[in-house]
């Protein structure tokens, strides 16, 4: 009876053990950095989420995603490219983060030669920003407009650049515009959608972030 009681409370602690090391695991990872919803690093950029990182103090963001990015970082890195790709309709998609000064300014989205893929991320994003901001205050009826733009005609177009953005819902990035130039000069909201040429073909570059706009582009009315 003794014996069997003895390896009882040895199999205990190795499980005990086991569930531990596992735990300690999963709290060193990026999945698990963000401990309220969305609970994995890697789902703070995607079009669900982006909006709650952007503007944020570096240091904050380099905690969040310390697990994915070089640890040999320069401390006033403009761009930090991220070591782990985000996975998107199954594709993988190079994320890198955008600085201006000491906050985050826009995520860039490289999908190289995945374009369907882009506009359609690039089309959930317009649509969850609709749902958090309203409608945009691009101007209708513009050429270079996300808004119900298909594939076909992004592909096919003339137009190697096509935007939403939204004037005065964030003011985190009020930072980013010098004193000076404040009367004439503001930072909005926006999502851009950039072909790049290449050869015969183009590939796609998506940012979400800010986007530094003239006073003179005023908000649409309500």
């Amino acid at each position: 009876m003794t014996r069997i009681a003895g390896q009882y409370l040895v199999n205990k602690h190795i499980i005990i053990s086991l569930i531990f090391f596992i735990l300690c695991l999963g709290l060193s990872s990026c999945d698990n950095k963000n401990k309220s919803n969305p609970s994995d690093c890697m789902e703070t950029v995607t079009p669900e989420h982006v909006s709650t990182i952007l503007g944020k103090e570096r240091q904050e963001i380099l905690e969040l995603f310390q697990d994915v990015v070089d640890t040999q970082l320069a401390p006033d890195a403009e761009e930090v490219v991220l070591n782990k790709d985000l996975m998107y309709n199954e594709k993988a998609v190079k994320v890198s983060l955008l600085f201006e000064g000491d906050i985050l300014f826009r995520i860039q989205y490289n999908f190289e030669g995945q374009n369907e893929e882009a506009l359609a991320f690039t089309e959930e994003a317009y649509t969850t920003f609709k749902k958090i901001y309203g409608d945009s205050d691009t101007y209708p009826g513009l050429p270079d407009r996300i808004d119900n733009l298909s594939f076909e005609a992004y592909k096919d177009g003339d137009n190697w650049r096509y935007q939403e953005y939204w004037i005065d819902v964030v003011t985190v990035f009020d930072s980013v515009i010098p004193e000076n130039r404040k009367a004439d000069k503001r930072v909005d909201l926006g999502i851009l959608l950039n072909k790049i040429p290449i050869e015969n073909d183009f590939q796609t570059i998506v940012f979400i972030g800010g986007i530094i706009n003239s006073t003179n582009t005023t908000k649409l009315p309500e």
